[in-house]
């Protein structure tokens, strides 16, 4: 069997996490009013370039090394796990 390696045990949880916020962006959308669901659909967009490369510059020391891949996930996580809150308490849209 073969060996699975350390930051593979990392990167699973965030297609999961991705899949919940989607859920919740897909629930906002039904939810929409006088537009505004089209203004955080373009947000959210925005957010996770963003995201995605806030987490490669914070995980950019590591560059190289095995711990790398274990660093962007952790930090793609917690970004995002934080993200998912924060549109869980809009309730403007």
């Amino acid at each position: 069997r073969a060996r699975e390696q350390p930051h593979q045990r990392f990167q699973i949880r965030l297609p999961k996490q991705e899949l919940e916020q989607e859920q919740q962006i897909q629930t906002l959308r039904i939810r929409r009013l006088r537009g505004q669901g089209q203004a955080l659909l373009e947000a959210q967009r925005q957010w996770l370039a963003y995201r995605d490369a806030a987490c490669t510059v914070q995980a950019s020391p590591f560059a190289g090394g095995s711990i790398q891949p274990m660093a962007l996930s952790n930090c793609l996580t917690k970004v995002t796990e934080d993200r998912t809150a924060m549109l869980l308490e809009f309730h403007g849209y």
